[in-house]
């Protein structure tokens, strides 16, 4: 019933229903099945329920969003259409999954090659950055419009605890599922809220332990153990907290931190068209306790 429900429901919803199959407005929809087919009809009212739906197919545009039963857990597609000199399109997606700390940019074409080629070096920073890491802390968060197609995007950094491995320094997914290492570190925004002085973190990342006074060693003592969100070790706590300082060093090379690009339809790919301000210079400490940790939700 829920399947057929879902099919009724997307003929309706289709502007013209005698179009052909690969009208734009049944390609969104098609993009979008993967995130809609977990609604169900709660009130069993014969309609599917869901949170938001913008079906605006006129102006190549489809968002659906809403929650499903499993631990109140919630998804939402959010998908615009660019359409090039010969009339094809270019669609980009937005997909989150809320329980699997998931994050994701879709696209029918390689995403690198339809972005800028100086994103990074002209774009979001003043030529490479030196990366000495394996893994990213920003994942490129994109805001779809609804009219136009003027695209705004920004960096965002990616939840601590969740390692992406990218071969460029800014993901186009993250998500808990695949991770083969999570890790809760709230343990360490506790230390940076609690310690006396930033030169405690810097000891921290140091290895320093013996130049710690006593009262900001009992604080880190407090985050050393078997508990779900502590270290097993001071020198696990020290090797996380390089990472986060590695990603830090990252944040404060950043120029502009939202970025509006241009979809050129002769060349099916964006250019930049206008950059943002920096982001709001923050000690390590506030990048510590101001930002978003992974933590397990089922």
């Amino acid at each position: 019933m829920k399947h057929l429900t879902v099919a009724i429901f997307c003929l309706l919803t289709l502007k013209g229903v005698a179009q052909a199959p690969s009208s734009l407005s049944e390609q969104l929809w098609q993009r979008a099945q993967k995130c809609y087919s977990m609604f169900e009809d709660y009130d069993e009212d014969g309609k599917v329920d869901y949170g938001e739906l913008i079906d605006d197919a006129r102006n190549g545009y489809l968002k659906v969003s809403g929650s499903f039963p499993t631990c109140g857990c919630s998804c939402t597609s959010e998908i615009g259409a660019y359409k090039d000199q010969s009339g094809q399109y270019t669609f980009i997606e937005k997909e989150t999954w809320s329980c699997s700390w998931t994050e994701r940019i879709h696209s029918n074409k390689e995403i690198e090659s339809i972005l800028p080629d100086d994103l990074i070096t002209n774009g979001f920073f003043s030529g490479q950055p030196d990366v000495n890491s394996e893994t990213t802390p920003f994942f490129l968060e994109v805001e779809i419009p609804r009219v136009g197609t003027d695209t705004r995007v920004a960096l965002k950094l990616i939840p601590f605890g969740l390692k992406v491995k990218s071969k460029s320094i800014v993901a186009y997914d993250y998500s808990e599922e695949g991770n083969s290492s999570p890790k809760p570190l709230y343990g360490i925004s506790r230390i940076a809220g609690k310690v006396s002085s930033s030169q405690i973190l810097d000891y921290i990342v140091k290895g320093h332990y013996d130049k710690i006074p006593a009262s900001d060693l009992s604080v880190i003592n407090q985050s050393i153990g078997e508990d779900y969100d502590q270290f097993a070790s001071k020198a696990e706590l020290s090797k996380h907290l390089r990472e986060l300082k590695t990603a830090y060093e990252l944040y404060s090379l950043i120029k502009h931190n939202t970025l509006l690009l241009k979809w050129n339809r002769d060349t099916g790919k964006f250019s930049i068209k206008e950059k943002g301000a920096p982001p709001k210079p923050m000690s390590f400490s506030e990048f510590l306790t101001g930002n978003m940790y992974w933590a397990m939700v089922c």
